[in-house]
């Protein structure tokens, strides 16, 4: 139950100076994932972040996953109001430079189990000016995904 969701954005500016990504190969090699959820219900009373700077200085990642299974019994969420007053957010970027040389995803089976998902929302906004995107090719292989859905009820008001 979303009551009321509020975003007062004063000035967004992005200057891109210059990103690379130089990566040699990424492997995700992928036993089994298996989620059996019974039910998910959400209950927040205010969400306020006031967040000053955030720096990432990352070496290295790698994941080698055998088997992720996730049973969940019950989570319950409930949001009251989220409100992000954010003043001025400025990153100055000057190139985006992407090198991939192999990107491999290896993924055995992934199985949802979902016994119910409800969602009451209030009222949602979006004012959007304008979106473009051009994509140039897209190419997915998929061995087998297995959807389970029990029941999903969606209550807009």
């Amino acid at each position: 139950d979303i009551s009321e969701i509020q975003l007062d954005i004063s000035e967004i500016q992005l200057d891109i100076s210059e990103i690379q990504l130089d990566i040699g190969e990424i492997q995700l090699d992928i036993g089994e994932i298996q989620l059996d959820i019974v039910e998910i219900q959400l209950d927040i009373g205010e969400i306020q972040l006031d967040i000053g700077e955030i720096q990432l200085d990352i070496g290295e990642i790698q994941l080698d996953i055998g088997e992720i299974q996730l049973d969940i019994g019950e989570i319950q969420l409930d949001i009251g109001e989220i409100q992000l007053d954010i003043g001025e957010i400025q990153l100055d970027i000057g190139e985006i430079q992407l090198d991939i040389g192999e990107i491999q995803l290896d993924i055995g089976e992934i199985q949802l189990d979902i016994g119910e998902i409800q969602l009451d929302i209030g009222e949602i906004q979006l004012d959007i000016g304008e979106i473009q995107l051009d994509i140039g090719e897209i190419q997915l292989d998929i061995g087998e995904i297995q959807l389970d859905i029990g029941e999903i009820q969606l209550d807009s008001c």
